[in-house]
């Protein structure tokens, strides 16, 4: 579903596969539940909350949990790089 320069105010949008353009978001919450990536392009986000739910909030779960054993964390710290742009994708992890 493509929303093309739509603005919220104060809504709750579920972005799972959506396909959003040059909207803004205002005070909204934008929850994303592991389903069909959404794209996000050109858009504006003021005083929103992003909230994980579902498959998305589990992974986040595995992944704390993984943090506390002292081996696994160089390989969350190097997927923290990653989702900052610090390092590139490795297409072979998914």
């Amino acid at each position: 579903m493509m929303i093309i320069g739509s603005t919220f105010h104060n809504s709750t949008e579920v972005i799972d596969g959506k396909d959003y353009k040059q909207c803004e978001f205002h005070g909204s919450k934008l929850v994303y539940a592991g389903g069909s990536l959404p794209r996000l392009t050109e858009c504006v986000f003021v005083d929103c909350l992003w909230q994980l739910d579902g498959a998305a909030m589990r992974t986040v779960q595995l992944l704390r949990s993984l943090y506390t054993q002292e081996g696994a964390r160089p390989m969350i710290d190097d997927l923290i790089d990653r989702i900052r742009g610090q390092k590139p994708d490795d297409a072979s992890n998914g």
